[in-house]
């Protein structure tokens, strides 16, 4: 809604008081001369009356012009008037020139307070403006910023995860080549072991255990230090030297070691044993390979071969009960049981050495009974 400007309202309500004034006081004047001018008019009519009496009574007083008073009064009147229009046009060229001037002036103040309002509402809103405006571009800035900042710490992640994943992909693919590699190096020992080349197999079967390892293939490795000690076994059996069973038996106690529950490893050891105690008669050397036997069975009661050395490990150890006992548990559980030939004499040998006890004769029907195996070459 527009505002009311009070200042120009007063004033034109003044100029409107002066012109009613004027109006009213014009109208007044007026009659006030012609009142005067008609009771002159009265008096001059009367003093006539009087003057002529005799012959009032047939003059027509109304037809008496009166031209000279008539003209004065016109006259006045035009005075009067003349000097009200000059009033009026004075009042009116001050009101005009008080329009002209003061109102201009005043207005002029007024606007130029008005332009020095806008001008500063002008710069506050351009200042607000360019406030706004910087702190958009800073706000923009620092979203571009951080959402670049963020872009490119994914792609260094991505770029990193691409990295870490091809080479995790390139462990993998290498472990894998050397996995390969082992299980054919540990194929050539066992092609080399049957050719009768053991130096040639255990060159292999090492490089493959070093390769397994590496990997932590531990049971793989555990397996080919087996194959090794039976290499090792082997070959002291055909050359009869010492540092070959030592090293066979190192074999056999890595691959415990490595597998505690591994009865192959047991089986094996506790013939290196059995083996070893035959040459240097050693007590401990029989005790080895009877709990290894036994630890053999407790692990793999399938497997039958190892009864039968326990019960030779008995009886080499004067143990007549325990080998009558574990000699019946063979005859159970091999289908067509056997006794080693080269076995029987020292066997026999053996039980002479034992006491004298009815298990002892058990022993020896049974060996009597139980038909030749050659050994394995």
């Amino acid at each position: 809604m527009k505002k009311i400007n009070w200042t120009s309202v007063i004033c034109y309500l003044i100029l409107a008081f002066i012109v009613i004034g004027m109006h009213i006081k014009t109208t007044q004047d007026m009659r006030n001369m012609a009142e005067t001018y008609t009771q002159q008019y009265a008096n001059i009519l009367t003093a006539i009356e009087k003057t002529l009496p005799e012959t009032s009574k047939k003059i027509d007083v109304s037809k008496i012009e009166l031209q000279a008073p008539t003209e004065e009064f016109m006259k006045d009147y035009y005075t009067v008037q003349s000097d009200w229009l000059m009033v009026w046009l004075t009042i009116l060229a001050i009101t005009l020139g008080f329009m002209g001037v003061i109102f201009p002036m005043i207005f002029a103040d007024r606007k130029k307070e008005l332009d020095e309002t806008i001008k500063i509402a002008d710069k506050a809103v351009k200042k607000l403006a360019e406030a706004d405006l910087q702190e958009i571009t800073k706000t923009l800035e620092e979203i571009q910023s951080a959402d670049l900042d963020n872009k490119i710490k994914t792609l260094e992640q991505n770029m990193q995860d691409s990295n870490t994943k091809t080479q995790n992909d390139m462990i993998e693919i290498k472990k894998w080549k050397d996995e390969v590699e082992a299980f054919n190096l540990s194929q050539h020992g066992d092609f080399f072991v049957k050719k009768g080349n053991p130096q040639e197999a255990i060159n292999c079967y090492n490089t493959a255990i070093s390769i397994l390892e590496s990997l932590g293939k531990i049971f793989e490795a555990s397996v080919l230090y087996n194959n090794k000690g039976n290499t090792y076994l082997s070959l002291w059996i055909s050359q009869n030297k010492s540092e070959y069973i030592q090293n066979a038996l190192a074999d056999y106690n890595k691959a415990i070691l490595l597998n505690p529950n591994y009865s192959n490893a047991y089986h094996n050891r506790g013939i290196a044993y059995l083996d070893l105690w035959e040459v240097e008669q050693k007590t401990k050397y029989i005790q080895n390979a009877i709990d290894d036997f036994k630890k053999t069975i407790l692990l793999n009661p399938n497997d039958k071969e190892i009864v039968y050395y326990l019960a030779e490990a008995y009886i080499f150890n004067k143990q007549p009960k325990e080998a009558l006992e574990t000699l019946k548990d063979f005859k159970k559980k091999e289908p067509k049981p056997y006794i080693i030939s080269t076995d029987r004499n020292a066997w026999q040998e053996a039980l002479k050495e034992c006491e004298q006890v009815p298990e002892v004769e058990e022993i020896q029907a049974i060996m009597a009974s139980l038909p030749y195996k050659e050994p394995k070459p």
